[in-house]
């Protein structure tokens, strides 16, 4: 349980390990679900929240940032984390690197990770956002 002067939060792992199984029931076979953890897990703890996610079979997270998808990497999670936000050309490599899924909402973002794979002769792993 979480405290402050005006208000607490708390988290029932139990519930969170229902609630998955719950809404991984309403897949069709094949499909995955990514557990979103980003902003520390809304408060509770993104690391923690993914490990328990991973227990229930949990295999994709999606994270606000590449920090945030640094975080979980170093705690261990190995699954795929897709970053929702934009990364900035100081951490493309890293994202690359590790094999993070970057969120691309228009071409020149998506040519200019295009190039940095490229230059660093690794595939780069996107998930395309298209408004229509």
């Amino acid at each position: 349980m979480m405290e402050n002067p005006r208000g607490y939060l708390e988290i029932s792992v139990d519930r969170l390990k229902e609630n998955y199984r719950c809404l991984k029931e309403f897949l069709p076979e094949g499909n995955r679900m990514i557990c979103i953890v980003k902003c520390n897990g809304y408060g509770c703890d993104a690391v923690k929240e993914a490990n328990v996610l991973r227990q229930c079979g949990a295999d994709f997270f999606g994270v606000a940032c590449e920090s945030e998808a640094q975080e979980l990497y170093q705690a261990g999670i190995k699954e795929d984390i897709l970053i929702l936000g934009h990364t900035l050309g100081n951490q493309r490599e890293e994202l690359i690197r590790k094999g993070f899924i970057q969120t691309v909402g228009d071409l020149d973002y998506g040519r200019t990770l295009a190039d940095y794979a490229r230059d660093l002769g690794i595939p780069v792993r996107v998930h395309l956002k298209i408004d229509t």
